[in-house]
């Protein structure tokens, strides 16, 4: 996967690819939805061994939140699968894409990316490993985003 840091301006978004999303379909991730914009999106969560980043508690209501995102809310597929290419992961899984339990389900991360924000104004891109990076490697997103996700609990019925 490519390196952005947090909060960096997000690259111009490509077309889903055809591939991707019936791939998806197939693996039971028909609620893809369409690309979301935002004036301003920031890169949250796209991260690589070689580079550090914050560790620390996080809230549990933010986890599960962020769970039911990259189960429910994916958009703009990937080139291809990414894993989790951490310490302590491990390399067998990675053409792949990393396989997680989210709230009693199978969940395939690594093959598309969630979005949060206002309608208008700031929006932050994460990839779907986020969750994977906050509860397996103690990853802290900036509070900016873990406020976006938080939001999202009165739209979302959760």
């Amino acid at each position: 996967m490519t390196y952005f840091a947090d909060l960096g301006p997000y690259p111009p978004a490509e077309p889903l690819d055809p591939d991707v999303l019936a791939y998806l379909i197939e693996e039971g991730e028909e609620d893809l939805d369409a690309e979301v914009v935002w004036a301003d999106l920031r890169t949250v969560g796209w991260l690589e061994p070689e580079h550090r980043f914050p560790t620390g508690p996080v809230d549990p209501a933010f986890v599960s939140l962020l769970g039911w995102l990259v189960t429910h809310r994916q958009v703009v597929g990937t080139r291809g699968a990414h894993s989790c290419r951490l310490p302590g992961c491990a390399p067998e899984q990675r053409p792949a894409g990393t396989r997680v339990l989210i709230d009693g389900a199978s969940v395939l991360l690594g093959r598309a990316e969630v979005r949060v924000g206002a309608t208008e104004g700031t929006g932050y891109a994460a990839p779907t490993l986020i969750h994977h990076y906050v509860t397996a490697h103690g990853y802290q997103p900036p509070a900016e985003f873990v406020a976006a996700v938080l939001a999202e609990r009165p739209t979302r019925g959760h």
